[in-house]
């Protein structure tokens, strides 16, 4: 045959697997946290005060079952109870989310379980949040709290 020409196979290329570099760590400015631990129930009977308005937060607590009143005082030093929560709801959070003492006064409005979520626990969960989220909810609880204190007066 004129003009062909045999070809020898091509030799295989050894592949091989390119090393990937680890890449670096990004450094945290937060402090180190620890897990949370196992969850904390506690019930309490109709009528207890769970914290005062003044207090300091150490915690906040998520309603298993039963209710919970928050009052406070107005401006003319009268206690009114502006909101009953219900089964799983929150509360206690505001205190710890921007640092302040609590701003109501928390009653068991009747036999009633909650979830006790310990600062250390609070401030976990907070930690995992990205700092712009964090920054929208720190404003929108202070811009609560502030519509709230204007409301009571």
């Amino acid at each position: 045959m004129a003009g062909s020409r045999k070809t020898k196979p091509k030799a295989k290329r050894a592949v091989r697997a390119k090393a990937k570099a680890p890449k670096p760590k990004r450094k945290s400015t937060a402090a180190p946290v620890s897990p949370p631990p196992a969850l904390n129930v506690k019930s309490f009977a109709k009528g207890h005060v769970l914290f005062k308005e003044g207090d300091y937060a150490d915690s906040a607590y998520v309603i298993v079952s039963g209710a919970v009143a928050l009052s406070r005082r107005d401006g003319s030093g009268d206690i009114s109870t502006f909101i009953t929560l219900r089964d799983g709801e929150i509360f206690g959070e505001m205190a710890l989310i921007v640092d302040i003492r609590r701003t109501a006064t928390a009653t068991a409005h009747e036999q009633t379980s909650v979830i006790v979520i310990g600062r250390t626990e609070f401030d976990y969960h907070l930690a995992q949040l990205n700092p712009f989220v964090l920054q929208i909810l720190k404003g929108l609880v202070k811009r609560l709290k502030d519509t709230t204190d204007a409301y009571m007066e």
